[in-house]
């Protein structure tokens, strides 16, 4: 199995409140859609997760601009902040859907954005709220990945303010594959005439880098991939 050691995390801002419609974990049940035939990458845990399949159309709801994908969330919680999201680049055939996936690999394979850059259109999981990234963080493990980047982000609707959430990219084959967690609030009041920028740099303290580091533990144990 391959093992990528990431070498840099971000920091960036979204808030997530549900999933694409309201679901419950009897969804789980489904019949999986056929479109997700390519999608191979998924969990080993079947104990303490359950997939939920999003079918993406042309209609203009909310998230409806994403590929469809396989979302895995934790049974028994309705905090759906921790999710994992597999798509495949086949999945990614409208306009919208191509530059949302071509952005999302270029998070993995370019330098990294600078503070401050909204990074809303790399996302294929999550919607309804604005991703600011802030900086990298490195030495992240990530078993059975072709290639991988981790960050810290702030999801927020009413920029500076927001939560601060740990990011994982990734890609295995032509599958892409999104991990997130919260990992604390990015609160407090700006400063006269201090910019947005200034705000977040104030927010990325190494207690804040520390704590990100040890989410990625857990995140990565928690959506340990299937070989």
């Amino acid at each position: 199995m391959k093992r990528y050691i990431i070498g840099l995390i971000a920091v960036a801002c979204i808030i997530w409140t549900s999933p694409p419609r309201a679901f419950s974990e009897s969804d789980k049940a489904a019949q999986r859609p056929a479109i997700f035939g390519r999608v191979i990458t998924a969990p080993t845990n079947s104990t303490d997760l359950y997939p939920y399949y999003s079918v993406n159309q042309d209609g203009d709801g909310l998230g409806e601009e994403l590929p469809s994908s396989i979302m895995y969330f934790k049974k028994g919680s309705k905090e759906y902040s921790t999710s994992m999201t597999v798509t495949d680049l086949s999945l990614c055939k409208r306009p919208i859907e191509t530059k949302i996936c071509q952005s999302f690999v270029n998070t993995i394979t370019e330098k990294p954005p600078r503070l401050g850059t909204d990074i809303s259109d790399t996302r294929i999981g999550g919607a309804g709220s604005v991703t600011v990234y802030l900086t990298p963080i490195e030495a992240v493990a990530f078993d059975g990945v072709d290639i991988a980047t981790a960050f810290i982000a702030i999801n927020t609707q009413d920029p500076p303010l927001g939560e601060i959430s740990l990011y994982i990219y990734a890609r295995k084959g032509t599958n892409l594959i999104e991990l997130r967690t919260p990992v604390k609030n990015c609160a407090g009041q700006l400063k006269p005439d201090e910019s947005d920028v200034s705000f977040y740099q104030r927010c990325v303290s190494k207690h804040v880098i520390a704590e990100a580091r040890s989410k990625a533990k857990e995140l990565t144990k928690l959506f340990k991939l299937n070989k």
